[in-house]
């Protein structure tokens, strides 16, 4: 393949990202990596600077090895996703703390991972899949079952890495955009009224995701509604602790039910935090403002 001074500048510019992400998505070191290329330490250092010129020559090589199109190579064009599951441990489980006492489903998980790389890049959400010790193979499933330790974990340490609680809010209101392609939209887009899909959320759907909290709408009208959620008593026991999630957790909940009124053309509901359990309240409270009329397109 030859490619005109202009392409040949981007693709110089961009490889070495694509590159970066294939060694390390594949667990590759180093030096195994330049075996795979054919260069030495300082061709691949000259190559990361774009002063290496036969690029052509290096993603055939990633290709033959990896077997991806070397097309897909050049273009970034690749299923990380995939490409992990290939060199993943085969037979790895899910780690204990994260299987026992599996009340809820991975749904949420899955979005909140998914939802690193779209706001911090790809890095970020490599390395939380390695600190928490999962595979890409157990972000598959959204519906596979899990304890809300893994949600917790996840949290704590982004708040290590200077996650705040808008953060966490958007991490839950990203869930709109990973049930693209799920029945969420295809369900509450058929009930046009926001007081309908809140009841229907509330009363019929909630436990189908979750059974860590009980949900109860103790006010609503046909443009704001109040709901209280508590830990559930049996799930908190047999994790020994009194107050299941964290309050980054509840952020996230918050974040996740604003989106509601989307599915139906609206805006998302305005939320207030009127209390949480997590910061020495009796139970965690929030209001829901779903009063904007649908968006006009």
């Amino acid at each position: 393949m030859q490619f005109s001074s202009p392409l040949r500048k981007n693709l110089n510019s961009s490889l070495p990202e694509t590159f970066e992400r294939i060694r390390l998505t594949t667990n590759v070191s180093q030096h195994d990596w330049f075996d795979i290329l054919q260069v030495t330490w300082l061709d691949y250092q000259k190559f990361k600077l774009g002063k290496w010129e036969p690029v052509e020559k290096l993603t055939e090589r990633i290709g033959n090895h990896f077997n991806i199109n070397s097309r897909d190579v050049l273009a970034g064009n690749i299923n990380y996703s995939a490409l992990a599951m290939k060199f993943e441990e085969k037979n790895k489980q899910m780690p204990e703390r994260f299987s026992k006492a599996a009340f809820n489903r991975m749904r949420t998980s899955i979005s909140s991972v998914n939802f690193l790389e779209n706001v911090a890049g790809w890095r970020l959400r490599l390395d939380v899949i390695r600190r928490l010790d999962i595979t890409e193979k157990m972000l598959q499933d959204p519906f596979a079952p899990i304890s809300i330790i893994l949600l917790t974990d996840l949290c704590d340490y982004l708040s290590q890495r200077q996650f705040q609680k808008k953060d966490f809010f958007e991490m839950g209101a990203y869930t709109f955009e990973s049930d693209r392609q799920s029945l969420v939209p295809k369900l509450f887009s058929e009930i046009s009224n926001p007081k309908e899909s809140y009841e229907f959320l509330f009363n019929d759907c909630m436990n189908l995701w979750q059974q860590t909290s009980d949900f109860k709408l103790t006010d609503i009208s046909n443009s704001t509604a109040t709901v209280e959620f508590l830990t559930n008593r049996d799930a908190a026991a047999e994790v020994g602790i009194r107050h299941l999630g964290s309050a980054h957790v509840c952020q996230i909940k918050l974040g996740c039910v604003s989106n509601v009124p989307r599915y139906s053309g609206r805006p998302a509901a305005r939320v207030k935090e009127l209390a949480c359990v997590h910061r020495g309240d009796d139970v965690c409270r929030f209001e829901l403002d779903f009063s904007a009329p649908p968006t006009l397109h």
